[in-house]
């Protein structure tokens, strides 16, 4: 067991050996899931793509530090938890739907874009996944919420080339 304490004194961080995380009480690491979707709309449809994480089976390294995007205030915190994860649920799912006249077209992916691997799958296990890591879920502590998954499995990363920044990291295991 390790106690994490920030300079603000805003939670207190306990991290257990059995990827266990306790925030002001609360584990952390039973409930971790992210869930990242973009909607479109389509002439005569819509489409929408949705990545997700859950069931986090094996963590890595921790810290606690800043989390930020230039472009994005929602996702910045400088109370992060910040929890690489080396074992979880995966999925991805792509979906299209168009009505023209009567003529509809449909189709639903499950294929991750990044490996070509059918999801849902277990994030890990694949058999590259070392080599497009490492894998962070990033946790605000102010609120005890997952705000974002920062990989290469992101789809959203991937499209945007988005990179966070991560600063004033003190690591905790």
């Amino acid at each position: 067991m390790e106690l994490f304490s920030n300079h603000y004194i805003t939670c207190k961080v306990v991290y257990y050996k059995d990827d266990k995380i306790l925030s002001n009480g609360d584990n952390l690491v039973s409930d971790l899931e992210f869930e990242a979707r973009r909607d479109f709309i389509v002439p005569n449809g819509y489409a929408h793509i949705t990545s997700r994480i859950y069931s986090v089976y094996e963590t890595g390294n921790m810290y606690t530090g800043s989390f930020s995007y230039e472009d994005f205030t929602p996702y910045s915190t400088d109370n992060a938890l910040i929890i690489e994860i080396e074992r979880a649920g995966y999925s991805y799912i792509d979906r299209y739907y168009q009505n023209i006249n009567g003529d509809v077209t449909s189709w639903m992916r499950w294929e991750d874009p990044v490996t070509g691997l059918t999801t849902p799958r277990t994030l890990g296990d694949g058999p590259d996944d070392e080599y497009y890591g490492p894998h962070y879920l990033v946790i605000d502590l102010d609120t005890n919420q997952v705000v974002d998954f920062v990989s290469v499995f992101n789809y959203f990363y991937v499209i945007h080339g988005r990179i966070p920044t991560m600063s004033n990291l003190t690591q905790i295991n």
